[in-house]
């Protein structure tokens, strides 16, 4: 089962994620990769990943984490409304990956694209 850790994001710097990760998944981190993930960005995780980060905004995308084997299964979402302003890490595991979720409309009911800020952590070789 996925486990989301979640910080609040003014409150820590990268090295604190960091040291947090390294605490949650037993293993010397590197520092995330970061990327801003599109609408409709599907990314399934290598064996070298420690954990994801998730950047919350209110503008955030939502973020839609699956289980990628021999049938593909939905675990968890991290979204504005739970998260906002802070800073989810999810551990990695097997088979994780995600997608990101960034159509909306604005208050005039025209479609807007969000993105997802994801930071990928790979375990220290």
């Amino acid at each position: 089962m996925v486990q989301i850790i979640s910080l609040v994001t003014i409150e820590v710097t990268e090295n604190d994620l960091i040291k947090r990760c390294e605490k949650e998944v037993g293993k010397e981190c590197l520092s995330p990769e970061w990327k801003d993930y599109k609408d409709g960005d599907e990314v399934i995780l290598r064996d070298n990943t420690a954990a994801i980060l998730v950047e919350v905004s209110e503008t955030s995308a939502q973020i839609r984490f699956y289980h990628y084997g021999s049938t593909t299964k939905f675990l968890k979402t991290v979204a504005p409304y739970q998260y906002k302003l802070h800073t989810a890490i999810i551990p990695w595991e097997p088979g994780l990956g995600f997608v990101c979720y960034g159509e909306d409309e604005d208050s005039n009911g025209l479609k807007i694209y969000k993105t997802c800020k994801i930071g990928i952590v790979k375990v220290a070789s």
